[in-house]
């Protein structure tokens, strides 16, 4: 990491296996800012809307200090209930409702879904399932994986198959119930992609759900005596689902405030990485094809081209399969999908509209600015010096000293959204502060895990890993280790 002037630079630069690594984190010899904690808990809970007094309300250590799961009324109201319910779009012989419950006093749903199996003595174990990305134009339609036959949907029937309840909460703003839509979608229309900061608010919804499972037993609103293990509560989530996951993890992990803690958790396919190291890879994956073709503006996987051409701007290998081939003379529809040229005009862009929701949502930022400069053919950013300490406080990705729950990492290894390099990091880094974290790389699968239907993606035989991934789960959440 270098330095400029007063700004933290984050050097911008690929490894020799063809991923993308970005650093922007101060090492804490080189530079060191306090991180500011309000002095009242009013501060922090009683908000009116979705601006905040400052960034650092959202900081890992401020998130532990709030209190959660206290709504001063019913913990959970059940609004609907029945037998064979659908999952992922198919019968199955489940029982569930639809709950709601509050979470910064905003009224929002869960799903709770029941196995067919006896009930053990003490209640069912449960697995809450953090769902990834809807946006904004789906959460109202968000169905808590009734009808879509997505990897979420068959990872949860595996889950239920095996004796474990499911709760699977639809975070602020998503969901209708009926006719009423969960309350906070001004969250999603203020925070949500650009500034990487959805997710830390459906961490505290995470927290707050299950905080309430503490407090009283959403089970047991369902006819049948039924009850779940306020012990055995363990945590699922999947994409954008795992950073808010992750976040939860490293908000209940080592806190006096919930004894009991995590049973075990499960990211797959996590979006886990801190603020800046997502918007560096993201943004330039999603709409510049620089960022993924080799120097002579050809796809091969790697930075390189045919002559020992280098693509100094390469970011990954892989771009999401979605696009049906890389192929740059094949290209038609694809052509227009593409909003910038070059990865710095991506960059550019996005770091313009992730300050300007920084300084349009946080009261305390104003005048912010970054640098985004070329330094010997490499790219470097350097962000505002009231931004560098703070952004490295975000999220569950660098507190690995309050994870102590075992985890597993499950990731493909040409998925940008969840790159190798960040799982393993995570993982040494739990497992070095005495943690337990096992790795699982699954080898052609993309970001849903399961195979793709197209051979430039894997020019191999690959099968779905979903089923490996439950079987690894349910060995974790059922052990009594």
């Amino acid at each position: 990491m270098a330095k400029v002037g007063s700004l933290t630079v984050c050097r911008i630069f690929s490894l020799a296996v063809g991923a993308a690594l970005h650093s922007c984190a101060p090492s804490s010899d080189e530079f060191r800012v306090d991180v500011r904690i309000p002095d009242s808990q009013t501060q922090l809970q009683d908000r009116s809307g979705p601006h905040l007094d400052s960034l650092e309300q959202m900081t890992i250590s401020v998130l532990r200090q709030r209190s959660y799961g206290d709504s001063g009324g019913p913990v959970f109201e059940l609004l609907s209930e029945g037998e064979n319910v659908v999952l992922g779009g198919r019968d199955s012989l489940f029982r569930g409702g639809i709950l709601a419950y509050r979470s910064d006093d905003l009224r929002v749903y869960a799903r709770l879904l029941l196995p067919a199996a006896t009930m053990p003595e003490a209640g069912y174990p449960v697995v809450i399932l953090a769902h990834g990305w809807v946006g904004l134009q789906g959460a109202a339609s968000y169905d808590f994986l009734e009808n879509a036959d997505s990897a979420s949907a068959e990872l949860v029937r595996h889950y239920l198959n095996a004796g474990i309840a499911a709760v699977i909460p639809g975070f602020r703003g998503h969901g209708t119930v009926a006719g009423r839509q969960a309350e906070g979608i001004e969250f999603i229309e203020a925070w949500d992609n650009a500034s990487y900061l959805s997710p830390l608010f459906y961490a505290i919804d995470l927290v707050n759900l299950y905080a309430a499972m503490q407090i009283a037993d959403p089970a047991a609103l369902l006819v049948g005596g039924n009850r779940i293990d306020p012990g055995k509560i363990s945590l699922s989530g999947h994409s954008q689902g795992a950073d808010a996951a992750l976040t939860a993890m490293a908000v209940i992990g080592d806190n006096s405030a919930f004894p009991g803690g995590l049973r075990a958790a499960s990211l797959w396919s996590g979006c886990i990485a801190g603020r800046t190291e997502q918007l560096l890879v993201y943004g330039p994956m999603a709409d510049s094809p620089q960022s993924f073709l080799a120097g002579d503006g050809s796809w091969n996987g790697t930075a390189t081209g045919a002559a020992g051409e280098i693509n100094p701007d390469f970011v990954f290998g892989f771009p999401g399969d979605g696009i049906v081939t890389p192929d740059v003379e094949e290209w038609t529809w694809q052509q227009d999908i593409w909003t910038y040229r070059t990865v710095e005009e991506s960059l550019r862009a996005n770091l313009n509209e992730m300050y300007d929701r920084y300084e349009s949502g946080v009261l305390s930022l104003e005048n912010i600015s970054f640098q985004l400069t070329r330094v010997a053919g490499e790219l470097q950013l350097a962000h505002d010096p009231k931004l560098t300490a703070v952004l490295a406080e975000l999220g569950g990705f660098g507190q690995h000293r309050h994870l102590d729950m075992p985890v597993n990492l499950h990731y493909s290894d040409r998925d940008y959204y969840s790159l190798p390099e960040w799982n393993q990091d995570l993982a040494r880094r739990i497992e070095d502060a005495g943690g337990e974290a096992e790795t699982y790389e699954y080898v052609g699968v993309n970001h849903s895990l399961r195979a793709s239907e197209y051979e430039w993606f894997a020019p191999f035989p690959v099968e779905d890993a979903i089923p490996r991934v439950a079987e690894r789960d349910i060995r974790l959440f059922l052990s009594d280790a």
